[in-house]
Formats: structure tokens, C-alpha cells, sequence
């Protein structure tokens, strides 16, 4: 994307005199002459690098360049030749212009040896490149964190095809080309937020001169609490059941939006499991949540298990002293689901599942 114009700067004459300051005859400053250079053709935005060698005495080398200064950088690698120092200054030019380069030696010369750098920047781009279509494969909600893929056909002079997402660049990677040259590109990104992604295409001359912008929104993953529920459910006197809770604490943290699964040792509550039933309707694709044992509460082992149509589609076992467990569950399809929990044994104990989406 980058075209880096390189053009060597050496020494080819010293001031005879010496300097009108009092400075040793080391501080001399040399004149600078250019390098022909077959690369003829700068584009405005292209990043050119200017390479020049000072006697080691200049300690400062700079230009002003669209009314701001900027400055070489020393170059230790390769090594100088003996009593000297590499340099390389980098711009990016917008316009045809002549730059300047300053040399200087601190504290005794300000400026004294300069050398002018004609610098032509071409005012139309070479080729023609072209976004031809661009099509996504979500065309529903869209969650943060999912996985958007973006097919891109472009024609056959583009080289690059990228985006940015959260401050970090992503590439395409190069699909099929066909007969009449045209490319097919996959873009992968997970977006995090709601934007306006800017899909550009490239080539080595062309530094985002075809864009494509495609926006995004973002929605926020519901709570399953907040969108289902059980239109069935334990609920044993007032001792064990299935319940909802706005919060519950496991492994020394606070979950939020919590299924709780109480249980009870008593005459009234023998059981060994609590569930609720709901009804999905084919709606959703996939559960997250965290699943553990309820802090202060009897220490047994718990398993949950979810049933989907009649048949189990997913179980996780936490024991007593198990932190709670980050889990994801696929119910593409589901219709009638069971969220239940098994015990080992009846006693006085709780389990939640929390924190819980869908989606």
C-alpha cells in the first residue's frame, strides 16, 4: 500500500572556510548533492524516505514541510563509515513542492548547510481498481462478539482488502479469482459495538482510494430471564423449587439475572431434582451462562442438565468445592426445553444457573 521513494543523500564537498562562530574545524557542516533515482512517479499520501550522510559533527537534521517540522532520524544499522552519521528523514507529501533540509550542530550553527529537494507528487492515480459488490452473512441481529463475514468481489488490480475494527486492522484473505479477473475476498470480523465499518481495496499505488462503508448495528444480547418463562416448574410447599432470582452469590462473586434451583431435606421435600420447562418456540440458537453451587449453602455435588424435545442435549457436573463454571449450550431447533438439576442425594443445598442469555 506504502511506496517508500528512497533517495541517497552523501557528502561530496567540505566548506573550505571555516564557520564565523568559534567552533573547532571538526564542527564543519558538509554540502549535500542527490542521487538519480529511477523511481520517477509520487502519488500524494505516498510515504517517501530521503537517506543522507553528515560528517559526525551534525547532530541535528530537519526539514519544514507543509509548515511543520520534522526531523531525521539517526540510522545506527548498517554501521556509517568511519567519522560520519546516517540519517533518514520521512514524509508524506500532499503537493508538489521543494523541501528543504536543515543541518545544524548544536550550540554553534543554526542552519548553516541546507539542500533543496525538488519533489514532483503525480495528481492522477495509475490504474483502475474497483469494490464490485459487497454481501454479508448475517442480515438479522447481530450480537457483539459474532462472527460477521463479508464476501467481496473486487476487480483483478486490487491487492489488499481490509478494515478496521476497534482501532486494529483486518485483512481479507483471497478467495477465487475468475475468468474475466474479477476477485473474491472473505472478510472476518466480530464487532463489538454498533459502527460504520469502511471496507477498503488496494493496491500497491492506491492508499484507500476505493472504499466501501457498511454499517453495523449491534445489539445487546437479552437475558433469559428477561424474555422467557417456565410455563411449568417444581414448587414443592415452601421448601424445595425452581425459582428466578435478581441475584445470587457463588464463589465469592455476585451473578445476576439467576436461575435457582432450591433444595430441601425434609418430610415434605425428598426430591433429588428441580427443573422448569419453556418454551422456545425454535426462537433462539444458543444459552450461555455460569453454572455453581449457591455460597453457604449444603456442600453436594450438582449436575445440570438440559433437555431439548424429550432428549438430553447437554449436562455439567460442579462438585462441592468446584468454582462456578462459564458453559454454552447450542438449542438450535429446540422447541419445549427442560433446565433441570440433580443432586446425589436429598439435603439442604442450592444451585443456580446465571448470568444467563439467549439468543
Amino acid at each position: 500500500m506504502t511506496k517508500k521513494l528512497t533517495s541517497a543523500l552523501l557528502i561530496v564537498a567540505m566548506i573550505a572556510a571555516m564557520i564565523p562562530f568559534s567552533v573547532s574545524a571538526s564542527a564543519q557542516i558538509p554540502a549535500f548533492t542527490r542521487f538519480a533515482t529511477t523511481e520517477t512517479s509520487v502519488y500524494a499520501g505516498d510515504e517517501i524516505i530521503f537517506t543522507l550522510s553528515t560528517v559526525e559533527a551534525v547532530n541535528h537534521i530537519f526539514a519544514e514541510i507543509d509548515g511543520e517540522r520534522v526531523n531525521a532520524v539517526v540510522q545506527t544499522h548498517p554501521a556509517p563509515a568511519a567519522g560520519t552519521r546516517n540519517w533518514t528523514l520521512t514524509f508524506t507529501p500532499e503537493e508538489s513542492q521543494t523541501v528543504t533540509v536543515h543541518a545544524n550542530i548544536a550550540n554553534a550553527v543554526r542552519g548553516a548547510a541546507t539542500f533543496a529537494i525538488p519533489v514532483t507528487v503525480e495528481g492522477a492515480l495509475p490504474g483502475v481498481i474497483n469494490i464490485n459488490s459487497v454481501r454479508r452473512s448475517v442480515s438479522g441481529a447481530i450480537f457483539a462478539g459474532d462472527a460477521l463475514t463479508f464476501t467481496i468481489v473486487t476487480s483483478n488490480a486490487v491487492e489488499y482488502v481490509f478494515t478496521e475494527v476497534a482501532g486494529r486492522w483486518v485483512r481479507a484473505v483471497l478467495g477465487q479469482t475468475a475468468s474475466n479477473g474479477d476477485k473474491t475476498w472473505e472478510l472476518i470480523v466480530r464487532p463489538a459495538e454498533t459502527q460504520t465499518l469502511t471496507i477498503y481495496a488496494n493496491n500497491e499505488f492506491v492508499r484507500g482510494a476505493v472504499r466501501n462503508n457498511q454499517y453495523v448495528e449491534i445489539q445487546q444480547i437479552p437475558f433469559f430471564t428477561d424474555v422467557l418463562r417456565p410455563f411449568e416448574r417444581t414448587y414443592l410447599y415452601r421448601h424445595g423449587r425452581f425459582e428466578f432470582a435478581s441475584s445470587v452469590n457463588m464463589g465469592g462473586s455476585t451473578y445476576r439475572n439467576a436461575m435457582r434451583f432450591r433444595f430441601a431435606s425434609s418430610s415434605f421435600d425428598m426430591h433429588t431434582d428441580q427443573w422448569g420447562r419453556f418454551n422456545l418456540n425454535r426462537n433462539y440458537s444458543i444459552i450461555n451462562g455460569t453454572f455453581g453451587r449457591i455460597d453457604g449453602t449444603g456442600r453436594v455435588n450438582g449436575t445440570l442438565i438440559f433437555i431439548g424435545d424429550g432428549e438430553e442435549i447437554a449436562r455439567f457436573t460442579v462438585r462441592a468445592d468446584d468454582m462456578p463454571m462459564e458453559i454454552s449450550v447450542n438449542v438450535i431447533g429446540v422447541t419445549q426445553l427442560r433446565i433441570e438439576v440433580r443432586i446425589p442425594n436429598s439435603t439442604n443445598t442450592s444451585f443456580a444457573f446465571a448470568n444467563v442469555t439467549i439468543r
